[in-house]
């Protein structure tokens, strides 16, 4: 259970990219609860008045005017008597038989305040309703037919109006500013909430970290995400349609770490795939072949997917003779392959066999990788995801390196630890993982190059 919080632990930075992400939602939320607080405020809730008066309690005009501490005291005690009194539905009854109203005694109660003053001998009374006019004439009423009641209870006693009551002008509620600040407050929290429960529940990678930490494998390369309006006849490849770009340097990067990562023998021969379809591997490996090729290097990328081949849709060239043709000796490899440029082969899939994993097991895709060895620097296999069937288990103990693709934001941590898993049942070596589609705010640096 501990290590399950800890795997859930979100870092400050991951925070800010999130908020950041789904700012626009947080706006959005945020705007309608206002709007709606403001609609509500200004044109569905209807405005409620205030009307109120005071009231003084002491003796009779007639008797001695000084007051001891007694006398204090008493009437104090007996503003409270008389605030009950006031709340009596008996005394509304009445005072309201004579004024014109559609609130009953009940509703005149529950809108009714009666509040002694502390250490005075003066009762606050206020109404509050729909009606300005309405509200002020029901409240002179209660001020009426009160007076005459507390004359009778307290015949020496005196209650003298010191404020009168007035028709309220401006209306007491909805106070709009505050209302529509309130909302604005709500909905930026619920919009923030949202945001931090959508990433708690989020189970994909969105940072380098998170896969270092979580795969204990290192990123090889941090492909951020690229746009998807490629035009009909395009091709996929940002290296060679834009050498300066962000995503090019980040694939020149990526070689550069693979390059790097053996200090004894070259990982020469590569498999790159990925854990489920959809991240991005076909078009990972196209580019980090054509980034292995700007040098020096001689590369072969080949198909190895043989049920779903693409490389040569993406490289819009032929799939007449491909990987199949070869392994079975109906062609040589080298009139197979297509030469792309001076140091880029590719081998396609060929046509579809009906045992592809038979294929790729057998000694002769053995010796033909050997065979490549002693002509090219690298081969890149462009396999199946682990997840769909075995073939990129069985190349991968072929390979010197296994990359596996992650595509941020999509790939579920489950899928990705299952196809590591699988690797490592046939002892593959995965040298590492490559984050595709990520917004690495580090990479942004490479910008420059493109001025």
């Amino acid at each position: 259970m501990e290590q399950e919080i800890l795997e859930k632990e979100i870092s400050i930075s991951e925070i800010m990219e999130a908020l950041q992400k789904r700012w626009k939602m947080i706006a959005l939320i945020t705007l309608i609860f206002s709007v709606v607080a403001g609609v509500l405020s200004f044109f569905v809730i209807k405005p409620t008045y205030e009307a109120g008066t005071k009231l003084f309690i002491g003796k009779e005009e007639s008797q001695n005017s000084t007051y001891d501490n007694n006398d204090i005291q008493m009437y104090q005690k007996l503003l409270k008597t008389y605030a009950e009194m006031i709340k009596n539905d008996e005394l509304i009854e009445k005072a309201i038989r004579e004024v014109n109203t559609t609130m009953t005694a009940e509703e005149i109660l529950d809108s009714l305040t009666v509040n002694p003053l502390t250490d005075t001998q003066i009762l606050e009374i206020k109404l509050q309703g729909k009606k300005p006019k309405e509200i002020a004439e029901i409240l002179n009423g209660i001020n009426n037919e009160f007076i005459f009641q507390a004359n009778e209870l307290v015949p020496n006693g005196n209650v003298k109006v010191i404020r009168e009551v007035r028709v309220p002008k401006d209306p007491v509620a909805p106070n709009k500013v505050m209302n529509i600040a309130i909302a604005f407050l709500l909905g930026l929290m619920v919009g923030v909430g949202l945001t931090f429960l959508l990433e708690y529940l989020d189970n994909t990678f969105k940072t380098k970290e998170s896969v270092e930490g979580a795969l204990n494998i290192p990123v090889m390369g941090v492909i951020p995400q690229m746009s998807n309006s490629s035009k009909p006849g395009k091709k996929y490849f940002v290296v060679e349609d834009d050498p300066k770009a962000v995503a090019s340097e980040s694939y020149r990067t990526l070689k550069t770490n693979i390059q790097y990562s053996s200090f004894d023998e070259k990982h020469r021969v590569m498999v790159v795939t990925s854990s489920t379809p959809g991240e991005g591997k076909s078009t990972t490996t196209g580019n980090l072949a054509l980034a292995l090729a700007e040098g020096e290097a001689k590369v072969i990328l080949i198909d190895c997917d043989m049920r779903k081949p693409t490389v040569h849709k993406k490289f819009h060239i032929s799939n007449d003779k491909g990987l199949s043709d070869v392994l079975i000796g109906k062609v040589d490899i080298m009139e197979a392959a297509h030469k792309y440029n001076k140091n880029l082969l590719i081998l396609t899939a060929g046509k579809i066999p009906p045992n592809p994993s038979e294929m790729l097991g057998s000694k002769t895709m053995k010796e033909l990788l050997d065979r490549l060895k002693e002509v090219v620097d690298y081969i890149i296999l462009d396999t199946p995801p682990v997840q769909a069937v075995a073939d990129a288990q069985i190349l991968s103990t072929r390979a010197d390196g296994t990359l596996l693709v992650i595509k941020a934001g999509e790939t579920k941590k489950e899928a990705t630890e299952n196809a590591i898993n699988l690797l490592n049942k046939v002892n593959a070596n995965v040298i590492g993982g490559i984050l595709n589609g990520a917004e690495d705010r580090k990479n942004k640096t490479y910008y420059y190059y493109g001025e």
